[in-house]
């Protein structure tokens, strides 16, 4: 989602989804060996633990 007006202080969250997507491909690559794929699914279990520790305490909004 994109924001429809200036602000101040925008994370970048195309390159966490960038990174996410690049994990993904790298943990399924038949070319990498499994210790390979498993640092892989590491790092990405780590972003989705650190993602559900930040939503703990996230706002409701009307529209969700």
């Amino acid at each position: 989602m994109e924001y429809d007006r200036p602000i101040i202080y925008s994370p970048d969250s195309k390159g966490a989804l960038k990174a996410i997507t690049d994990l993904h491909y790298e943990m399924n690559n038949p070319y990498n060996d499994g210790f390979t794929s498993s640092i892989m699914k590491r790092r990405l279990i780590q972003i989705k633990e650190s993602v559900d520790k930040a939503l703990v305490d996230a706002p409701v909004f009307a529209d969700q």
